[in-house]
């Protein structure tokens, strides 16, 4: 479970649709319309507004259909995933407790060095240095928590694992940095919120910073650094 401050997340599992917790969302008909491929699985994105003016996000495909209303007021999304084979829900409640202003305006870090070379992920936490004249590692997994070894027969395939891993998240936190506004920036910890602490699908996490307002590609882009970040935590674990 990521350690962090930044969001209050509340879990229910529903068994039906409670239409309850997104007052007037039918209220009028979409205004954006989108679609993306994610490994190779369309997804509709339709974004919309509330009669109070809370903006809807509807992500459709995989399987699920993911509603998420935005309330400027507190800053919070309430996001319900439901399953349609099943109809199984389940209702998300995050809030974003900390300011922008405490996170970094510089993005991820790639350096190579005479002796060693290095990956670091601004948002999550994973990160390696190499040293390759002794095979000496250091890595972080997405707590923060670190590891120093050497690198043996044993360990090698998920020492690369990881290392892969984190350039896979780094690519993805260059590509948000690509296409984000200054609008998106200031989501991410509303978007990290969503991502983190609950196991949800691609159409739900995209739901719930698309409702919150960031761009489409932004959040795409977001949610593959969340996904390569897990995969560094798998072969981290198996050091």
């Amino acid at each position: 479970m990521k350690k962090t401050k930044m969001k209050t997340i509340t879990v229910m599992i529903c068994l039906c649709l409670i239409f309850s917790l997104f007052p007037g969302v039918f209220a009028q008909e979409p205004t954006v319309n989108q679609t993306f491929t994610y490994e190779g699985i369309t997804y509709a994105v339709d974004i919309s507004y509330t009669s109070t003016g809370e903006r809807v996000s509807t992500v459709t495909g995989g399987g699920t259909i993911s509603t998420s209303v935005f309330y400027p007021s507190n800053n919070t999304v309430i996001l319900e995933e439901k399953y349609i084979d099943t109809g199984i829900s389940t209702v998300i409640i995050i809030s974003d407790e900390q300011q922008i202003s405490s996170y970094p305006n510089s993005l991820s870090t790639l350096s190579i060095q005479a002796d060693s070379f290095s990956g670091s992920s601004l948002w999550f936490g994973v990160r390696y240095t190499f040293y390759p004249g002794n095979k000496l590692w250091e890595i972080s997994n997405t707590d923060r928590v670190g590891k120093v070894c050497f690198e043996n027969a044993q360990n090698t395939a998920d020492l690369n694992g990881f290392k892969e891993a984190v350039d896979s998240c780094l690519l993805a936190e260059a590509a948000f940095a690509a296409t984000a506004s200054a609008a998106d920036l200031a989501l991410v910890p509303v978007g990290i919120g969503a991502l983190t602490g609950v196991g949800i699908g691609i159409g739900a996490l995209v739901s719930a910073v698309t409702a919150a307002g960031m761009g489409l590609a932004a959040a795409i882009a977001l949610v593959q650094a969340y996904i390569a970040a897990q995969d560094a935590n798998y072969h981290y674990a198996r050091v």
